[in-house]
């Protein structure tokens, strides 16, 4: 039943951490996210940039020394491609607004787009790659003027958290294909290599409400390779830094807020220029650096995992050990996470502390709940064991008190029969009556411990507390266990140490004694001795009866002042005894303020030393 019970507990743990999971995963977490995948930015080793890429900047060198603006007249342009053409680079791609271009001189664009196209036509066939890169027009299309409609063109857009992820406007994620086209990088790298053998980057995920897909992007650790378009057309630029390089041509007008785009870098917001930005999107694609974000289906079941530990524990662990477990699981989600994206992947972490935090939360009010009920089910049970116990002792009062006037009337018509009949009954007889008063003097011991046990339990006991010398009690006590001794010819030793009268329950102190020496005497061997001792310290009177018994195991030492508990080997069978005047014993010496203890080993017998307070309470006291 256990089990059952158990298992189905196991069961709505699960369905519960499912659902809390799914629940969390549903939330629009996004702009919490950021922040986290900013932070993790600072744990991932930055790569280098790959020097096979060259920017060439449309710079305000380039403006201010041909007195021009930017984007600069097709004229211009065409002076770059001709000596970029004697360099032999392995591509180009230009990354112009030739419709704004046309725009700023329509008269330059008209005479010199001829000469352009056989310059880029030329290009081409010299095994350069081309590659324009446009932005959309009022239309959502991507089209080059007339003339350069022909060459092979791509959306070159720097994407910003706008209205997802971050929503604040910061570059994470580049854009690979739109309406199921490339993107500008994706298709100038896949010119450079096999479109079959370039793979999708890494972590490339669809966006279904723009019919688009992006990727996680990774920034390098420094800028790439620079060359300004004035000292390309001036022919001054370093062949090193053009030639069989991939180039990509771009503004980058430090005045021109449109030439930057917002990023986070250490942790910081800071603008970055977008040529920059396409370079590394480019090397990204090309040699995998981008980063891998955990499916959404892994993620959804480590936090169902993560909120199913949290509920199970909730109802297993003590409170204080629950709080350190979930402090342990928080911080060992945030190390996870850190973790992977060392190594290149992200795994989400926001809905996994989500989900902790509420399956904490939630947790909390259940266990609270079930604790309650638990209380109110064990004080009703207590409150059944109070009537129980209450029961058992007003019976064994009753039993025990009612016991005691036919064992008496009994001990007395015996008592009637032996003098009335003493001298006509032989020896088997007399016998038989003698170990009739014996039985009845082991029932009255046995009704007599039922008794004292009924009263601590229902009312206690009050310690009469006198004056009186322990030795003088012990003398009483050794006289009444004589006859015992002799019997088992075993020989009692006693040194006793001159003593002051101490305050003490005479009766209570005798019953422990006597307890102690008969107890001695029946499990001594005959012919045995039992040495009784008392000396006195500063502090306490020490009494100490020691016997040459077999002695006593650890097991059952440590059972030794329990109720009802009595040594069991072979040798002690035949012993009488209830098992309770151990018990008594340690609570009567206790009542006094004072100990009693035990040493034994297998045999080497038994010494019990109780210990009583020279000073003790003078005034009549109830012990419970």
């Amino acid at each position: 039943m256990s089990w059952l019970s158990t298992r189905k507990s196991l069961w709505i743990s699960a369905a519960l951490a499912l659902a809390l999971a799914l629940g969390v995963h549903s939330l629009p977490l996004d702009s919490l996210e950021a922040p986290f995948f900013d932070a993790l930015k600072l744990l991932k080793p930055s790569f280098r940039p790959d020097p096979e890429i060259t920017l060439l900047k449309l710079d305000s060198a380039t403006t201010d020394d041909l007195n021009q603006i930017a984007p600069l007249p097709l004229e211009t342009h065409l002076q770059i491609i001709k000596s970029l053409r004697t360099q032999h680079p392995k591509a180009v791609g230009l990354i112009v607004d030739f419709n704004r271009v046309e725009r700023l001189d329509p008269e330059n664009f008209k005479r010199h787009l001829p000469e352009f196209e056989a310059t880029l036509r030329a290009l081409e066939h010299d095994g350069t790659l081309v590659l324009l890169g446009n932005d959309f027009d009022v239309n959502g299309e991507v089209t080059a003027p007339a003339g350069l409609q022909h060459f092979p063109q791509s959306v070159a857009i720097i994407h910003r958290d706008g209205n997802v992820f971050g929503k604040d406007r910061v570059t994470r994620r580049a854009l690979v294909s739109i309406f199921n086209r490339n993107a500008f990088e994706m298709a100038l790298a896949s010119k450079l290599t096999s479109p079959r053998d370039l793979p999708l980057p890494l972590g490339t995920f669809s966006a279904k409400e723009s019919d688009s897909q992006f990727f996680l992007m990774d920034l390098p650790q420094a800028s790439y390779r620079q060359v300004s378009a004035l000292d390309v057309i001036k022919k001054t630029a370093p062949v090193q830094d053009i030639f069989q390089k991939i180039i990509l041509i771009g503004s980058l007008q430090n005045e021109n807020p449109n030439d930057f785009a917002l990023t986070n870098r250490f942790g910081k917001n800071a603008l970055r220029p977008k040529l920059e930005l396409h370079g590394a999107i480019l090397d990204n694609i090309l040699n995998q650096r981008s980063i891998l974000k955990v499916p959404f289906t892994l993620n959804y079941l480590l936090s169902s995992f993560i909120a199913f530990v949290i509920i199970t524990l909730a109802f297993t662990l003590r409170p204080s050990r629950f709080l350190r477990s979930s402090g342990a699981i928080f911080i060992g989600s945030i190390v996870l996470s850190g973790g992977l994206f060392c190594g290149g992947i992200w795994l989400p972490i926001v809905p996994t502390l989500f989900t902790l935090i509420f399956s904490f939360y939630l947790t909390i009010p259940l266990r609270l709940y079930s604790e309650n009920q638990r209380r109110f089910e064990l004080e009703k049970q207590n409150q059944l064991m109070k009537e129980v116990e209450e029961m058992k002792t007003n019976f064994l009062q009753l039993v025990t008190h009612d016991l005691k006037t036919p064992v008496a009337r009994m001990q007395a018509l015996l008592e009637q029969i032996k003098r009335g009949m003493g001298d006509k009954l032989d020896t088997h007889n007399l016998a038989l009556i003698e170990n009739s008063f014996l039985a009845i003097d082991e029932l009255n011991h046995f009704i007599s411990s039922l008794l004292e046990l009924t009263r601590l339990d229902s009312h206690g006991i009050r310690v009469d507390l006198k004056s009186k010398d322990i030795n003088l009690i012990l003398e009483q006590v050794l006289q009444k266990h004589s006859f015992a001794a002799q019997s088992k010819q075993i020989f009692i030793s006693t040194q006793f140490e001159p003593l002051f009268p101490i305050k003490i329950d005479p009766e209570l102190i005798s019953k422990v004694l006597s307890n102690l020496i008969d107890n001695a005497i029946k499990y001594s061997p005959e012919k045995s001795t039992v040495f009784i001792e008392t000396l006195e310290d500063n502090v306490h009177i020490e009494i100490k009866v020691r016997d040459q018994g077999r002695g006593i195991s650890p097991d059952g030492l440590s059972k030794l002042f329990t109720r009802f508990y009595r040594v069991k080997t072979p040798e002690t069978d035949s012993i009488k005894g209830t098992g309770l005047g151990l018990y008594l014993s340690k609570f009567f010496i206790e009542a006094h303020q004072g100990s009693i203890s035990v040493k034994s080993a297998l045999g080497l017998g038994t010494e019990f030393t109780v210990k009583l307070p020279l000073k003790i309470e003078s005034k009549e006291k109830m012990y419970a």
